[in-house]
Parts: structure tokens; C-alpha cells; sequence
């Protein structure tokens, strides 16, 4: 999402009060006790979409009333923070605080997670569990096969998917390769590497 401006932010605060709904690029959230306990979804769901979005705090919840009454710096920290030390990937947030109806309010602007790192996750709950998409008005936690398929496409330089074209049988450990043949199998049993 390109940078915000406080018209920007006043539009899509109005579009949601018409609408009475957060939008696919656009969520928001009270922020006056400071950030939500699972702001991690929020930040993961518009980081993964395509364009990214925008978080906007001193909302109030369902009918998208500015409130007033922030903590602009603390929001800020706390939420920079978080990006920087607890998610996958650190995007760079873009703030701007804006007077909405007479209100402060505190629009997030969350880029587009590059596709060579995506999907961007929560740490505290990996990569399975801790990645959402954004999906209409709502965050969607990513099941295993759909976070395969994003890993599965993007650019990720994976080396290990790739012949060592000077390897020798010697080169081979037994022992490590039963093993490996041994959870395979169980694992996936129909997999034809189980019979080599």
C-alpha cells in the first residue's frame, strides 16, 4: 500500500462507517489500552495480501466512531517493536496520525511482505499457525498446504532441492539414510522415494 495521507484515512474511515465493515485492505481497531492481544494476525493477513493494507487505531469497534485518546508514540514503539523482534519477516510500517471527525487517530500503512519471504508469520506460533491472509473483512489462518503452496512459489533459493551432481555412493551414510527411509515411510507411504 502506497503511504497514506489523513484524506486517504478519512475515505476509508468513512467508507467503513457506510458500510459498517472493515474492508479486505483495511482494518480497524481501538488502540486507546494499547495493542490488541493478536495485532500479530492483522499484521501477518495484510502483510501477505497482495498491496498489503492498513491498520487504523481510535476506531471504535462496529460502528468505526473515531474515539480520540491515543498514545501515538507508545502505539508506534509497541507496534515497530513487534514487527522488528516477533514476526518472520521485519516490514517497514508507515505512520501517520491524522484528526478524523475532530479525533486522533493512528493509520498503519503495512506493505506487501516480498514474495521471496512470504508468508510472513508470527514467531511465537511458526510458520504453521502463525501465518493469516486477509480475506474479505477478516484474517484467515493459513493451513499447512496453503502455507506449502506460497513457500512452493516464491524465489527462495533452495539448495537442497537441488542434485550434487559430484556426489558418490560413499559420500552416503547408511545409517542416516535408513533413518530417513524409516520416517518417510511412515510419513508418507505412498511416496516413491520409500522404495529406492
Amino acid at each position: 500500500m502506497a503511504r497514506l495521507t489523513c484524506d486517504q484515512v478519512a475515505a476509508l474511515v468513512f467508507q467503513m462507517r457506510t458500510l459498517r465493515t472493515e474492508l479486505p485492505d483495511a482494518e480497524a481497531k481501538d488502540g486507546r489500552n494499547g495493542l490488541p492481544q493478536r495485532i500479530y494476525e492483522s499484521l501477518s493477513a495484510l502483510a501477505n495480501r497482495r498491496g498489503g493494507g492498513a491498520i487504523i487505531f481510535g476506531l471504535e469497534d462496529g460502528s468505526f466512531r473515531p474515539l480520540g485518546g491515543l498514545d501515538l508514540a507508545r502505539l508506534q514503539e509497541s507496534l515497530t517493536s513487534l514487527v522488528d523482534q516477533r514476526m518472520s519477516y521485519p516490514v517497514r510500517l508507515e505512520f501517520v496520525a491524522c484528526e478524523v471527525e475532530g479525533q486522533r487517530v493512528l493509520a498503519v500503512g503495512i506493505p506487501e511482505c516480498p514474495q521471496a519471504h512470504k508468508p510472513i508469520y508470527y514467531r511465537g506460533k511458526g510458520i504453521i499457525g502463525g501465518s493469516y491472509l486477509r480475506v474479505g473483512n477478516s484474517n484467515h489462518v493459513l493451513c499447512e498446504s496453503e502455507v506449502r503452496a506460497i513457500l512452493r512459489s516464491s524465489d527462495r533459493d533452495d539448495t537442497d532441492s537441488a542434485p550434487v551432481e559430484e556426489a558418490r555412493l560413499e559420500d552416503f551414510s547408511p545409517g542416516l539414510v535408513a533413518n530417513y527411509r524409516s520416517g518417510l515411510s511412515a510419513r508418507r507411504p505412498d511416496s516413491s522415494l520409500v522404495g529406492l
